[in-house]
């Protein structure tokens, strides 16, 4: 059996457990944990849920990394807040950061930051559903494919303060690697193909064409890790504005939707649950591992580099 907390609990730990990290990360050297929100992170008090809650950011780097301006990686959960796996899936891999375990710690010492974002919809969280407090499906609502949906994808593109939100934070921050955590279907999401692009008058370029294929390539391969998974599209499942589409083709970022399994149906001990989570760290790590080549040889690096000014 699992701990479970209620939505504002889980918040509240969040910050407690992983302030205290600070103060023993420099006499351990234990990877550096910052516990924020994003509001604060990019200098926007818009930057909140559509009912003002705080959307929790957490950033996990080395104690002394080895290069000063850090590959990026976002992995976020709970942008449908009934999901609530994704985000107790997201805490667990901020918690193994924390402690300095696992097949993501050698990316740290590389100069890898991972921010992470357990309850990017925490209206929905807070309300136990998938949309936020205004009905809009938030991975309906992002930029590239808008409109191509059969749930409610908001008035327009980006009409919602949350996805707003998180737009802002890739301003801030230019991400190689984003990892959009839901559940509970046996898929691997990756960025719609440049033809169901090219169908609504969007051109890619050069850069962004080298990695699509790439990185699709590199998902199909990895998907073995993941008995029973199929590897989709966001087109060609009918789900426009999804986040994964607008965070590949738009930013110019690695990107990929995981549906994990739901955890209370497919394991009964906790040992089981951690086997279940560790899987699915072993196939993000790998993904990383992926995305930072395809990044390079593609040219997505220097694009990146450009946008952060390096």
């Amino acid at each position: 059996m699992s701990l479970k907390l209620s939505y504002p609990a889980v918040i509240a730990f969040i910050s407690i457990a992983f302030t205290a990290n600070l103060a023993r990360a420099e006499t351990l050297s234990l990877p550096v944990v910052e516990v924020t929100t994003l509001a604060k992170a990019v200098g926007d008090p818009r930057a909140k849920s559509l009912e003002s809650r705080d959307i929790s950011l957490i950033s996990v780097r080395a104690h002394a990394p080895r290069q000063h301006t850090p590959t990026r990686v976002l992995i976020e959960g709970g942008l449908h807040g009934n999901e609530t796996a994704t985000t107790e899936f997201v805490q667990w891999i901020t918690r193994r950061l924390a402690r300095g375990e696992g097949p993501l710690i050698p990316f740290l010492t590389n100069g890898v930051q991972f921010d992470l974002l357990p309850a990017a919809n925490p209206d929905g969280g807070v309300q136990g559903q998938r949309s936020n407090s205004r009905g809009v499906n938030l991975n309906r609502n992002f930029g590239v494919l808008w409109g191509l949906s059969r749930e409610n994808p908001g008035s327009a593109s980006f009409s919602e303060p949350e996805t707003r939100a998180i737009r802002k934070l890739f301003q801030n921050r230019s991400y190689t690697v984003a990892i959009d955590v839901h559940g509970y279907i046996n898929w691997v999401v990756t960025p719609s193909a440049p033809s169901q692009l090219k169908a609504t008058g969007y051109e890619p370029n050069q850069a962004k064409l080298a990695a699509y294929a790439g990185w699709r390539q590199a998902l199909l391969a990895q998907s073995v890790l993941l008995p029973g998974y199929e590897v989709k599209t966001g087109a060609e499942l009918g789900d426009g504005g999804a986040f994964e589409d607008w965070a590949f083709w738009g930013q110019g970022t690695l990107a990929y939707c995981l549906e994990i399994e739901d955890p209370d149906a497919v394991t009964t001990t906790q040992t089981a649950r951690e086997e279940l989570f560790k899987r699915y760290e072993r196939f993000i790590a790998k993904s990383v591992k992926a995305a930072v080549v395809i990044a390079r040889e593609s040219g997505l690096t220097t694009t990146l580099a450009a946008k952060q000014g390096r």
